[in-house]
């Protein structure tokens, strides 16, 4: 760390007597208002998420049990593949392949990841609270930005697997409404 900051018996960091923080209380204020922000942002994913796995897993075994294709694989006799049963061969496997990867990023999105939470019990400590609130603040504002940055970037891989998700599922369908409109 740079020698601006002081190490406590606590093991944290704070800002060495040398700097004045009086606007610290403010930006405190705006970190721990962030990192709220990012918390319930992670909530809104987790209910979107919640709708989209039993949907989009449901759509998969509609597919998976499709019995038009099981039907077009027997009726395919010794060399005779026509150009319709190549693309219907080929939408289905497009169909299940994006279906899978749909069903796949949903799950990874829901997968448990470990967000950034504040231990107070660190703070704890004579040295650390016997500080002008104004250092107070200005170490709370670090750890709570970092905290804050941390949940951003898993929140961020959540949405972004969340959003793959979703563009797979919609491939899969729109393809799925070709393959249909090809076997029917």
């Amino acid at each position: 760390m740079p020698s601006k900051y002081v190490k406590t018996p606590g093991g944290i960091f704070v800002p060495g007597e040398q700097y004045t923080y009086e606007s610290s209380e403010i930006f405190l204020s705006m970190v721990q208002a962030e990192y709220q922000r990012e918390i319930d942002r992670a909530s809104v994913l987790d209910s979107k998420l919640s709708i989209s796995v039993p949907v989009i897993s449901a759509y998969f075994l509609l597919i998976i049990q499709d019995s038009s294709v099981k039907d077009l694989l027997l009726s395919i006799s010794g060399n005779e593949y026509s150009l319709k049963i190549m693309w219907t061969l080929a939408l289905y496997l497009m169909v299940t392949f994006t279906a899978v990867c749909s069903l796949l990023f949903t799950v990874h999105a829901v997968m448990t990841r470990s967000y950034e939470v504040i231990d107070l019990s660190v703070f704890y400590a004579a040295d650390v609270l016997s500080r002008p609130k104004e250092q107070f603040s200005a170490v709370m504002s670090g750890v709570y930005s970092l905290a804050a940055e941390r949940n951003r970037q898993q929140n961020n891989r959540k949405a972004r697997d969340y959003q793959l998700g979703w563009i797979f599922g919609t491939v899969s369908l729109y393809a799925y409404f070709l393959y249909v409109f090809f076997t029917g």
